[in-house]
Parts: structure tokens; C-alpha cells; sequence
């Protein structure tokens, strides 16, 4: 055994004090002159609890990392619709979005189900019984595609566009922020607008102090949704939701096979009542009392059918001009006010511009509301808004007032912290404190500088306030 060379020696020993160490091989120990042929046999032996000891350390590792993907998992159970800053509701888990008014939706809905109800109950088994059974069958399809659309149009974002990030918010107020110098008397507000050309015509994009965003073009700000809107028509609370570029088309089916089926209804019914006249030698009235409830449909229908059919005329026109209702409200492209002013959205045509609205692509929507958020992303959120609402609420500190040397009971509103606000209570705002301050100051008898006057100052693009 002396010839046996250093390195089988060493493997033999290295083998050994494993075999102690990990199996507790106490009672015989492996001398150095034991023969050769006991190696591959240790060495097997060796190998085979490597390979257990290995798998059994996998198997561990894997339990690990399953149970970091479950505590990974359990920390991502809210989605981005949780955090949502707007005023909406979801539901379905974010795939439906609505208005947070919704009380006259449902009486929307329920009035159509009832008055149909009725009407098939009481009408439609005597026409299809003497005229044809095709009635009821155009009834019931009318009523099917008028349901349908409803409620599309009532669970499909309008084209809400997400709020600016308060990185891109700072950025956007860096790029717009006008120098003032601590010693100028006068206070120069950043701009609102910016302009842009679209067909030769000249658009005005206006800044969104709730969003943080220039608003795209045809763009809105609803108030009650506190959302803007792309290509913003109304916000319609009969079918509960604002109505914009992605539900506009839904939106006008669901009127116009409104106003036919009410249309439709109305005249089955009085086509009943004239034939219960005719057939039985009755008058009128013995006819309407043989069916009361055909009157309360036909009530229902007369009275509806003209605000409905006026609204689908409107809707038509708005459609075939390429139109919405804010655009034609406010005039933006009348021509009794500016002859020059032209729609730079039509496409020339009746038919392009109906083929562009209610044909065109669907627009993606942009909120990602089902996204999935972490648990620290959706406190940080909620603390966020929090705070938002307690710096809109609570008072500012007061100012002292340089001329009378008392501190005044309400300070001169602050242009960035009223920024969360719409544009128009700034400005309500803005003239209470200093019409406030000019009636102190003549009061004390001294006219200071703190008196409040709008001017149309063309510095840039837009209009902006001075404090003179």
C-alpha cells in the first residue's frame, strides 16, 4: 500500500471526515493503508448523498422562493382604479367606469324596461294576433339594441386622460413660470394657453390647474366627473357618464333607436285602441278602459318622443358637421362671430364627416385602471390625496398688512396653492380678497397698491391677471 500515491491518500481522507461529519459513521473509522478498491465504493456512496443533500437544498430554495411569490403576490392586491384621484366609480374590477351620480341611470333604465314591459304584456299578444306576429319580434329587437347601447355607453370610459405625475407637473411649471423680481410691482402669472395650428386655423390649448396638463384640442374639463376628457361632448346624467371620443358613437345609437322605438311603440298603440274601436262597435273610451295600461304606455311615449327626437336631430347635425356639444354651445367655430373661423375637424362632407365619427377607429383607453399597485404605492397615494384636501381646506396664515400694520382676518390668496382649483374660482377668489382690501384700505383712509385689475396683457400666448 506504500506505492499508493499522495492524492488517492488525500480523496480517501476528504472522504472520510465527510462520511463522520454528515452521516455520524462514528464506530469505524477508514485508515490510509485500506485498499484502493474501497474508494469507488465511498466515493459512490459519497455521491449519492450529495446528490439527496442537493436535491433536499433545491426543494428548500424552491418552498422559498414560492413563498416570495405568494408574499409578492399578496402585496400587489389592490390595481391603479383604487388610487383613481377622479370622481368615478368602477366596478367588474375597474373594467366598468361610471359617473358618481348614477340615481337617474337606474330611473333611465327602469323606465325603459317598464314601459316595454308593459307594452308586450298588454299590446303585443292582440297585434300579432291580427295584424302580424312580426310586431313583437321588431319590438323586442328594438329594445334589445337600445339596452345594449345604453349600457355601453354608460360603462365605457368617454376618453379620460390621466393626471400629470408630479414629476411632469414640476417640469410643466418650470418650462411655463415667468420671472418675477422680489421688487416688481406688478405680479405676472404663468400662461394658461398655448397655441397651435390645425388645417391653417389657429387652436388655444388651455392649462388644467386640477390635471397639471395642457388639454389636447376639442378637450374638456368636466366638473362633475373632475376629469378631462377627450373630445368632450356632455356629461349626460341619463345614462350616468360623461359622453366623449370613445362612447360619443355608442351614445348616438342608443337616441336615435330610442326615439324609433318610442316611435314604434306609440303608433302599435294607438293602432290597438283603434282596432278594439272598430272590431267591437265600441267608443273610444270603452276601448281605453278594456286596456288601461296601453295609456300609461302611450303617455309615457308621447311626452318622451319629442325631447328624444329633438335630441337625435341635434345629435345628427352635430354629427354630420364633425361637432360637439361644448364646441357648438360656446361657438368655438360659428361664424357670426368670426367669418373667418372655420371647423378645422371637418372633412369637407356630410359623409366623411359621419363616417369619421361613428365608423372611425376606437381610441385605446389611456387610465390602465386594472393595473396592480403595491401596498406602499396605494398608502402613499391615499396620503397624498389626504393632504391635498387638508391644504385646500384649511386657512393660509396671515399676512400683515403694511399700510394699517394689522393682520388681516383673510390673506390674499395664494396663486399655486389656489392652483388645484378650476380657473374660475381663482379668479372669484382673487376679486373677494381684494375687493376686501381696497374697502379696508379706504376705511383706514390710506390707498395702497393692493388693488386688484384685470388687463388682457399679451405677453407670450395667452391672457394673463396683473396686480397693480
Amino acid at each position: 500500500m506504500s506505492s499508493s500515491s499522495p492524492q488517492s491518500l488525500t480523496s480517501i481522507e476528504l472522504i472520510t471526515r465527510d462520511a463522520k461529519s454528515k452521516k455520524g459513521m462514528h464506530s469505524s473509522a477508514i485508515s490510509p493503508s485500506m485498499s484502493p478498491s474501497a474508494a469507488p465504493m465511498s466515493s459512490a456512496a459519497n455521491d449519492r448523498h450529495n446528490h439527496n443533500h442537493n436535491h433536499n437544498h433545491q426543494s428548500g430554495s424552491g418552498g422559498r422562493a414560492d413563498g416570495r411569490s405568494s408574499k409578492t403576490k399578496s402585496r400587489f392586491h389592490k390595481k391603479k382604479y383604487h388610487i383613481f384621484p377622479g370622481r368615478n366609480r368602477f366596478y367588474c374590477d375597474g373594467r366598468i367606469i361610471m359617473a358618481k351620480q348614477i340615481s337617474v341611470f337606474y330611473f333611465t333604465i327602469s323606465l325603459i324596461i317598464a314601459t316595454c314591459a308593459l307594452f308586450f304584456v298588454f299590446d303585443c299578444p292582440y297585434l300579432a294576433s291580427q295584424i302580424s306576429p312580426a310586431i313583437p319580434a321588431v319590438a323586442a329587437l328594438l329594445f334589445v339594441f337600445v339596452l345594449c347601447t345604453l349600457l355601453r355607453t354608460s360603462f365605457t370610459d368617454p376618453g379620460i386622460i390621466p393626471r400629470a405625475t408630479p414629476d411632469e407637473a414640476a417640469d410643466t411649471e418650470r418650462q411655463i413660470e415667468v420671472p418675477n423680481g422680489s421688487n416688481s410691482p406688478t405680479y405676472r402669472p404663468p400662461p394658461r394657453t398655448k397655441e397651435i395650428v390645425i388645417n391653417g386655423q389657429t387652436l388655444k390649448l388651455k392649462y388644467c390647474f386640477t390635471c397639471k396638463i395642457f388639454r389636447p384640442p376639442r378637450a374638456s374639463h368636466c366638473s362633475l366627473c373632475d376629469n378631462c376628457v377627450e373630445r368632450f361632448d356632455h356629461h349626460c346624467p341619463w345614462v350616468g357618464n360623461c359622453v366623449g371620443r370613445r362612447n360619443y358613437r355608442y351614445f348616438y345609437m342608443f337616441i336615435m333607436s330610442l326615439a324609433l322605438l318610442c316611435v314604434f311603440i306609440f303608433a302599435c298603440i294607438i293602432t290597438h285602441l283603434i282596432l278594439c274601436k272598430l272590431s267591437k262597435g265600441k267608443s273610444l273610451l270603452d276601448a281605453v278602459k278594456e286596456s288601461p295600461a296601453s295609456i300609461v304606455v302611450g303617455i309615457i311615449c308621447f311626452f318622451s318622443v319629442w325631447s328624444i327626437l329633438g335630441l337625435a336631430g341635434f345629435h345628427t347635425y352635430l354629427t354630420t358637421s364633425n361637432q360637439t356639444t361644448n364646441e357648438d354651445i360656446k361657438g368655438s367655430f360659428s361664424s357670426k362671430r368670426n367669418h373667418s373661423v372655420k371647423n378645422p375637424f371637418s372633412r369637407g362632407s356630410v359623409y366623411k364627416n359621419c363616417c369619421v365619427v361613428l365608423c372611425g377607429p376606437s381610441a385605446p383607453s389611456l387610465l390602465d385602471s386594472r393595473t396592480p399597485i403595491s401596498d406602499e404605492q396605494y398608502l402613499s397615494a391615499q396620503r397624498a390625496r389626504d393632504l391635498s384636501r387638508q391644504q385646500i381646506s384649511q386657512p393660509r396664515p396671515s399676512r400683515t398688512d403694511t399700510t394699517t400694520g394689522n393682520a388681516s382676518s383673510k390673506p390674499k390668496p395664494n396663486y399655486y396653492t389656489l392652483s388645484r382649483l378650476p380657473s374660475y374660482q381663482i379668479m372669484n377668489q382673487l376679486c373677494e380678497s381684494y375687493d376686501k382690501d381696497l374697502v379696508n384700505n379706504l376705511k383706514s383712509g390710506s390707498l395702497s397698491r393692493n388693488i386688484f385689475a384685470k388687463h388682457s396683457v399679451k405677453n407670450g400666448v395667452g391672457d394673463k391677471l396683473r396686480i397693480v
